[in-house]
């Protein structure tokens, strides 16, 4: 069981949960029972509950500032097209193209980001093993 205080690595986790729901959310909060294959009574449970399946990343999503800025990626995108033939300058397609190639250089750093931070709890959870 966990008796005592906690090691220094092990406080490391409230970090990674903060940086983990800065990017990822849950679709929807619940509070996931697993549900006994078999009653008290020893009868099969009628009621299908959550499976184990259902815990873990099956739900997770962008965060919400994610899917903002991945929506404005793409509004973006489309004033550049529209302001294809308009000159350089203020409002003109140069700064729209300036603008989308800013949004995917943005958008390729968050995907490493989601790789690094899968990376860190592999590595993190490695010494419970």
């Amino acid at each position: 069981g966990k008796k005592g205080p906690l090691c220094a690595h092990c406080k490391l986790e409230a970090t990674y949960d903060a940086y983990f729901y800065a990017l990822f959310s849950h679709r929807r909060q619940r509070k996931v029972e697993l549900v006994s294959s078999f009653t008290d009574g020893g009868k099969a449970a009628t009621s299908a509950g959550a499976a184990a399946g259902n815990t873990g990343e099956a739900f997770l999503e962008d965060a919400p500032l994610l899917r903002l800025l991945h929506a404005l990626t793409g509004w973006m995108g489309s004033q550049a097209a529209l302001h294809v033939e308009a000159a350089d300058g203020a409002g003109g397609g140069g700064a729209w193209a300036v603008l989308v190639e800013a949004a995917a250089r943005e958008q390729e750093a968050t995907a490493l980001l989601k790789r690094e931070i899968r990376a860190a709890r592999s590595l993190w959870s490695a010494h419970f093993d």
